[in-house]
């Protein structure tokens, strides 16, 4: 099984799969985090953000993460995925994921920003910012969608948890 967690950028997706990983981990799951950040930095040191190059990081994400599930650890990815193509794609690869939508409002997002990726695409009318510049598309073949807007609740990552 393969947890996959797509949202806004700023949305609280990375935040969320350290708290299951954690909880994964207390049920006596070995787990792992694949942050698209961290894997995009390996693959595409100096980013374009092109179209092409999206489907090449998260064919491997995807690719990661099935191979981390076959060595029976948990993947859990935390990766924005805005568009369906690129969902559909992932789970071409990975056919035992489940999907968790990270939901939270683009005017939370933007406020919260830690990274000032808004505020440079804000500042910047070219560019590829998911919800900016290229559109962001709700996931509507989410397993499970958390609201994180707010302070997620243990009852929710015992949701996502028993799932596994």
């Amino acid at each position: 099984m393969v947890i996959w967690i797509t949202g806004r950028p700023a949305s609280g997706k990375t935040t969320l799969a350290k708290r299951l990983v954690v909880a994964l981990e207390a049920r006596g799951h070995r787990a792992t985090l694949i942050d698209s950040d961290e894997v995009r930095a390996v693959i595409t040191p100096h980013p374009t953000y092109s179209p092409e190059e999206r489907s090449i990081v998260y064919r491997a994400i995807a690719y990661l993460a099935r191979r981390a599930s076959e060595w029976s650890v948990v993947p859990v990815v935390a990766a924005t995925a805005h568009d369906p193509e690129l969902r559909a794609a992932a789970r071409a690869i990975v056919p035992d994921m489940l999907l968790v939508h990270a939901r939270c409002p683009l005017s939370v997002c933007e406020a919260r920003d830690p990274k000032g990726l808004y505020r440079r695409a804000r500042a910047n009318p070219v560019g590829a910012m998911p919800g900016i510049h290229v559109p962001w598309f709700e996931p509507d073949d989410a397993d499970v969608v958390i609201d994180t807007d707010r302070e997620v609740t243990d009852a929710e990552l015992a949701a996502v948890v028993t799932r596994v």
